[in-house]
């Protein structure tokens, strides 16, 4: 349930027993805050995924001795396979996958 439609609850209300309503009430105040509590993790997630990117965007992995063929390379959720030993290189991650250079 991605929302609360007030009115399908006022008509679920209003067709109920007398007897059942309070309880009625109490599940549907508890519904509403698990839907707020949904909504708030969400936004949280993408926040962070967004913070994610931007930081991952800026990483870079540094090896100062030999990175060996076989070796795999991960950032996120990309991964790179070396095919040759390495020196002192420095691998990014880029729009089209992760990439390394010689160290300057």
């Amino acid at each position: 349930m991605s929302e609360i439609d007030p009115v399908h609850f006022k008509a679920l209300l209003a067709s109920s027993p007398p007897a059942k309503r309070q309880a009625l009430m109490q599940l549907l105040g508890q519904l509403k805050q698990l839907v707020e509590t949904r909504e708030r993790s969400l936004a949280l997630k993408q926040e962070l995924e967004k913070k994610q990117a931007r930081l991952l965007e800026e990483a870079e992995i540094r090896i100062s001795g030999t990175a060996f063929a076989g070796v795999q390379v991960c950032m996120g959720n990309g991964a790179f396979k070396l095919d040759k030993d390495l020196q002192g290189p420095i691998f990014t991650r880029t729009p089209s996958g992760i990439r390394w250079r010689a160290e300057k």
